[in-house]
C-alpha cells in the first residue's frame, strides 16, 4: 500500500513541477540556472529552455517507496516538494475500493471510517463484509474529501 499510495505521490509531483517552470528551477542547482539561463538576451529562448528544464526536472521526482526499496532521499525530496508546491493530493488521488480499501485490511477500512467521520463507527458496520465496508468508506471519503494519511 506504501508503494501504491508514494506511487501516486510521484505521479502527482512530477505534474506539478512539470507545471511550474520557477519550482524546477529549484529542483535542479541555483548556480545551474542562473549561469545557464539568466544570462541569455533572448527571453523567448529563455522562456522555451525553462519549459524544457520543468519537464526534465520533473521527470526526476521520485518518490516512490516499495518494500524493497525505502527511497529515504525520495521521501525527503517529495516532503520539500509537497511543501514548496502546496501539493493537495485531493486533485490527484481518491481512495477508492479498487485503488485503496480493498487492499487494506477490515479493521483498517474501520479505523479509517472513525477517522474521515470523526465519530466512532456504526455498530452494524462491524458485521458487514468487507467489500460491502469498502464501498460505504469509498463514498464517506468521496463525500467528506478524506485521503489516507500519506506515507513521508
Amino acid at each position: 500500500m506504501t508503494e501504491e499510495l508514494t506511487a501516486q505521490k510521484t505521479a502527482a509531483l512530477r505534474i506539478e513541477v512539470a507545471r511550474s517552470p520557477d519550482m524546477a528551477l529549484v529542483v535542479v542547482t541555483h548556480a545551474l540556472a542562473s549561469s545557464v539561463f539568466y544570462h541569455s538576451g533572448d527571453l523567448a529562448l529563455r522562456d522555451d529552455l525553462l519549459d524544457v528544464l520543468a519537464v526534465a526536472a520533473a521527470h526526476g521526482v521520485d518518490t516512490v517507496v516499495s518494500k524493497t526499496e525505502p527511497n529515504h532521499g525520495g521521501r525527503e525530496q517529495g516532503q520539500a516538494l509537497s511543501l514548496a508546491l502546496n501539493l493537495d493530493m485531493a486533485q490527484w488521488y481518491r481512495p477508492t475500493v479498487a485503488g485503496y480499501f480493498g487492499r487494506i485490511s477490515k479493521a483498517a477500512i474501520l479505523a479509517d471510517l472513525e477517522a474521515m467521520r470523526q465519530a466512532p463507527c456504526a455498530p452494524s458496520w462491524f458485521k458487514m463484509k468487507k467489500g460491502e465496508l469498502g464501498v460505504l468508506a469509498e463514498r464517506e471519503a468521496a463525500e467528506r474529501g478524506w485521503l489516507p494519511v500519506w506515507p513521508h
